[in-house]
């Protein structure tokens, strides 16, 4: 009993712990689109990184728009942290953000003449570790600059946590963009924002705020969507488990429940009894599973934090207390053990008051149903293929996906007999004992072999997914990397700077690169535009094209869509694709679709002199510098740092591939963690399952030692018949995992990303994945073998 708790307690708290760090990202993610724009109703975009100060001034003095703030904004680095460094009008702030256009006249004033003056929040401030007018040192794109903290403020719900305010024109030479503006926030009624869009220059655009807010979050659904199909499939392995021990009560209880039935209890009365006692499993489950979830879930939240940050978009720390989470984990953990315990209890109410009294009659009774559940299994594996072949989204893969693991599953009892019949044919006595004795035991065996291959497969299927994803990043970093030293600014490199580099000694040449985010009605595009020469085109390997793809994109007549970028907005070679450019819209071709796992977000690639004619190339996000053959490249790196602008840094080609397989390892850290979840969860089951087994056999155990078997050979009868079931289930994982990993890879992966992955066969996984099976097999057997040796004889022959 206290092991089947044990089960509903883990399966709950990986639910309620993934519910509780995906609840809190998405409360973080909204919070780090809405706390910069308050309560702005619409917001003016440029097609570029900025919009000129002219905009705002035409909107407030020519248009007569009353309630617009300017602001600008960008990314700063305080003390290794980074930080969103906001610059607003104290002035104008007040309609827009509340508790700060408050106070706006007294404590923000002193920022309108001090240039050097910030504020942060309480929750900020505390992580800084500063006071009011202590002083800070900021990295951001106009150099390291030094700055007073003027004040500190008190904010509602921490909107702004996270965030560094200051005076806009600061923001603009702290961030080097003097003159310009990031975006104009306007509270606007329809009428307003007809007036304001007929205002607009070529190349600015006017958005609903609540539309680019649903933009950002449908970019993270699928990664959340990702990590709930995780934890379901670890209650999954959960509910196998209370299965086994609704089943296993029944039958310890088969002789009471017989004479009850005989005495004038309803088969009704029967049934309610059974699922009354899973009642009281699933409340002492979930009671101690909601804690042990919210405590897990804190842990989780700052690693799924961690990754949308990398991934997706820099968001304040998240708050792991999310009632509703466990509302929802209360929920599943009432009702997942009641369904699951209801076959049982209909399984009792049918056996007829003789039968029961009868060990044989349910092993005849799992015989005969194992037959039926490998049909209904196969039924299940071919529904679930038909679902993912004949749908297109996340949902339909993910329900396939279930249908064949519940496949596999419902095949399980079937796969022990046979390998039981395999298996028993030759060896030693002992071993030709233990092996029949499973199949003899095939109600209990049935399920065990069930829920740890689903475990075992899942670690499998995850851990080739994750494998193959990391050698195609490898792969791809390999032929992305063609320069020996990189570049790389947040606010740009001035263009002229990529001409004095390229004139150094010890310099082949130089590739060059601009970036435009561009505000689109779903989110966001990242359009990039490189300087590509035939010997950089394996950097970009196309996927679908043709012939003239290169050809096209060189001529600039044509672009490439990434992977992400094509599925998302359903494009592909010969498709037009629209983009706001400064003189308005620009309609381009698109010439073919290319492997790049930079950026989930997706990437609009052109060649530099169409992207110069739509916006101009002022400052470049980065230059590649290929050193001449025998050049020293460390003497060549120094030389080129001693002349870096401010802002900018630089990097080798062995650097930049080491942070970008860490940014990989962190991103799929949460899924290892859920890895081992699932792991845990399936050793507490089969622990639960093998002790129900041996108990239920002490009367033959006492049997075979009063028969002479000695203590260690009971012992070793135990875990022999263990280390087959776990030996079975191991086998019958291999395939499983397999086409967990092929569907996770080929199907899941693409819907929910759009990046193509090869399937790379793991053998150490496979291997490990055996391995697994059996040591929780033999593991979970050494506390009932010891138990079971320990027995005196009589005490296991005495009957009632």
């Amino acid at each position: 009993l206290l092991i089947a708790v044990a089960g509903i307690a883990l399966g709950v708290a990986v639910v309620v712990a993934v519910d509780v760090a995906n609840r809190a990202a998405r409360d973080a993610l909204d919070d780090a689109v809405t706390r910069v724009a308050g309560a702005a109703t619409h917001q003016v975009v440029p097609a570029g990184d900025d919009l000129p100060e002219s905009v705002y001034r035409r909107l407030r003095v020519r248009v007569g728009v009353a309630r617009a703030m300017p602001v600008v904004s960008g990314d700063v680095t305080v003390a290794g942290r980074r930080y969103r460094l906001l610059g607003i009008d104290p002035l104008v702030a007040g309609p827009f953000r509340t508790g700060v256009g408050a106070e706006a006249d007294a404590p923000l004033a002193p920022m309108l003449v001090h240039g050097d003056r910030i504020a942060v929040t309480t929750a900020t401030a505390r992580a800084l570790g500063v006071a009011r007018g202590d002083v800070l040192w900021l990295d951001a794109a106009g150099g390291r600059h030094r700055v007073r903290v003027e004040r500190v403020l008190a904010t509602v719900g921490g909107r702004l946590d996270g965030v560094i305010l200051t005076d806009i024109a600061a923001a603009q030479e702290l961030l080097d963009r003097v003159g310009r503006l990031s975006r104009i926030d306007l509270i606007a009624d329809a009428a307003t924002a007809a007036r304001v869009r007929g205002a607009l220059p070529p190349g600015v655009r006017l958005f609903p705020a609540g539309q680019r807010r649903a933009g950002l979050a449908g970019m993270t659904r699928a990664f959340h969507v990702n990590l709930r199909a995780m934890s379901l499939l670890a209650l999954a392995v959960g509910l196998f488990l209370v299965l086994n021990t609704m089943s296993f009560l029944v039958v310890r209880r088969r002789g009471m429940l017989a004479t009850l039935r005989a005495v004038g209890a309803t088969r009704g009365q029967v049934v309610v009894q059974v699922l009354a006692d899973a009642a009281r499993l699933a409340a002492a489950g979930t009671l101690l599973g909601l804690p042990l979830g919210a405590g897990l879930g804190v842990g989780l939240s700052g690693l799924v934090a961690t990754t949308v940050d990398r991934l997706y978009l820099s968001i304040p720390t998240v708050d792991p207390w999310q009632p509703t989470a466990l509302v929802a984990g209360a929920l599943l953990g009432l009702a997942g053990p009641l369904a699951a315990a209801l076959p049982a209890a209909l399984e009792a109410a049918g056996v007829t008051p003789r039968a029961g009294l009868a060990r044989a009659h349910l092993e005849a009774r799992a015989w005969r149903s194992a037959s039926r559940m490998a049909a209904a299994g196969v039924l299940a594996g071919v529904a679930g293929t038909v679902v993912i072949l004949r749908t297109s989204g996340l949902i339909g893969g993910f329900a396939g996906l279930f249908a064949v693991i519940l496949g596999s599953a419902l095949l399980a009892p079937a796969w022990v007999r046979l390998a039981a019949r395999v298996g028993g044919v030759a060896g030693p006595l002992g071993w030709r004992l233990a092996v029949r004795g499973a199949s003899a035991s095939l109600s209990r065996t049935g399920v065990a072999v069930a829920a740890l291959s689903v475990a075992v497969a899942t670690v499998i299927g995850v851990a080739t997914m994750i494998g193959s994803f990391r050698t195609s990043v490898v792969d791809w970093l390999d032929a992305s990397l063609r320069s020996d030293l990189y570049i790389d600014a947040d606010a740009g490199v001035p263009a002229r700077f990529a001409e004095r580099v390229k004139v150094m000694p010890g310099v082949a040449r130089v590739t060059r690169g601009a970036r435009r985010r561009l505000a689109v009605a779903d989110g966001e595009i990242t359009v990039r535009g490189v300087s590509v020469t035939a010997a950089d085109r394996r950097a970009y390997p196309v996927v679908r094209g043709g012939p003239d793809t290169w050809r096209a994109f060189s001529e600039g007549r044509a672009v490439l869509l990434s992977e992400p970028l094509a599925a998302r907005l359903g494009r592909g070679p010969g498709d037009a694709l629209t983009l706001p450019s400064l003189d308005g819209p620009e309609t381009v071709k698109v010439a073919g679709v290319y492997r790049d796992y930079a950026n989930v977000r997706g990437t609009v690639l052109m060649r530099l002199g169409l992207f110069r004619r739509f916006w101009g190339v002022a400052r470049l996000d980065g230059i590649g510098v290929v050193a001449a053959p025998g050049t020293d490249v460390d003497a060549l790196a120094a030389r080129v740092r001693a002349r870096l602008p401010a802002g900018a840094t630089l990097v080798d080609n062995a650097t930049v591939r080491r942070r970008s397989l860490a940014v990989f390892d962190q991103t799929f850290r949460v899924t290892r963690v859920l890895q081992l979840l699932a792991a845990v969860v399936a050793f507490v089951g089969v622990l639960g399952a093998l002790m129900a087994l041996q108990l239920e056999r002490v009367r033959e155990f006492a049997v075979l030692r009063a028969l002479g078997l000695t203590r260690r050979g009971l012992a070793g009868q135990v875990l022999a018949q263990s280390g087959f079931l776990g030996v079975a289930a191991g086998i019958w994982a291999v395939p499983l995992g397999l086409v967990l990993a092929w569907l996770l890879v080929a199907v899941i992966n693409r819907r929910a990303f759009g990046w193509g992955l090869v399937l790379e066969l793991q053998p150490a996984a496979l291997a490990q994945g055996v391995a697994l099976a059996v040591a929780a097999a033999v593991l979970a057997a050494a506390w009932p073998a010891w138990r079971l040796a320990r027995q005196i004889p009589a005490a296991g022959l005495r009957g009632d």
